[in-house]
């Protein structure tokens, strides 16, 4: 399969099909009242969903849960002890 055409046919959760109805909605709504505002937006929302892209950019807030990379936590900063320290 092509690269193209393996985000339009894999992977579709519900926020795909969110963004697609969202999408198909405003699209035809604003075609129906002549006005281009909404269309755009419903251009938009369908190529956030037929692109699986999100508002962050191309995968920026995926958080597709069979990813192959393993995101590590950040490392714990070393717990530091005071003494007190009295004069005589």
């Amino acid at each position: 399969m092509s690269y193209f055409k393996l985000p339009l046919f894999v992977n579709w959760n519900s926020m795909r099909w969110i963004q697609l109805i969202f999408g198909v909605f405003f699209f035809i709504q604003g075609i129906y009242s002549h006005d281009w505002v909404p269309v755009m937006g419903g251009g938009w929302f369908c190529y956030m969903a037929f692109g699986n892209v999100s508002c962050c950019g191309a995968y920026g807030c995926d958080n597709n849960q069979f990813s192959t990379t393993k995101k590590s936590l950040p490392e714990k900063e070393p717990v530091t002890s005071f003494e007190e320290l009295k004069g005589k």
